[in-house]
């Protein structure tokens, strides 16, 4: 498997205040208390050589908030779709054994049961609908990881797009995460530059 790492640049959030569309819905605002502490980048990964369907995690996302905010969903899109897609916190530990407690890109989806991902310590909360609470950590070094895993066809899967939606004290937020997941396959554009 080949992981691909560029870091881009260091991201910064706008500030702006939720605004209205034309039928009067209110849009969520951008400028709320979670932010992202890792650098902007991209990742691919190789298919499997057996072909066929495949699962990649991909990480390298940090997040942090400053406020007690509900986690309700993240929402991909890009040039090409995965067969399907979800994320999952990660709640990384701080244990003091000598283990990797981050993902950069792994095979499969994360599994507390699996050895493999079991290593990586922590906890694991895969989004799902459900209102997932984090408590205030920018100070305290419990980093929160945000994993993302493509489920993937032979096609492949370019995910350009990753955003968090959550809440805080009854305000409706968005986050941009400014990361380009590539899962190789015989549909993206680019394969001199992921795949190859």
């Amino acid at each position: 498997m080949r992981t691909v790492v560029l870091v881009m640049a260091w991201f910064l959030l706008g500030g702006c205040s939720p605004g209205s569309t034309e039928d009067g819905a209110t849009t969520p605002s951008t400028d709320g208390p979670l932010k992202v502490m890792s650098f902007a980048g991209e990742l691919s990964a190789d298919a499997p050589r057996s072909g066929g369907r495949w699962m990649e995690t991909f990480s390298a996302v940090v997040l942090c908030t400053t406020e007690p905010i509900d986690v309700t969903s993240v929402v991909y899109s890009g040039p090409t779709s995965p067969i399907s897609s979800f994320a999952t916190l990660h709640w990384i530990s701080e244990a003091k054994k000598r283990t990797p407690s981050t993902v950069i890109s792994m095979r499969g989806a994360p599994d507390a049961e699996d050895p493999e991902w079991s290593e990586l310590g922590g906890r694991f909360v895969r989004v799902s609908g459900d209102e997932i609470r984090m408590q205030p950590n920018c100070e305290d070094g419990r980093k929160v990881e945000l994993l993302t895993t493509l489920d993937v066809s032979k096609r492949g899967a370019d995910i350009d797009a990753v955003t968090v939606e959550y809440s805080s004290q009854d305000i409706e937020y968005q986050l941009e995460v400014p990361y380009h997941y590539v899962a190789c396959g015989q549909n993206i554009a680019d394969q001199a530059r992921f795949c190859e």
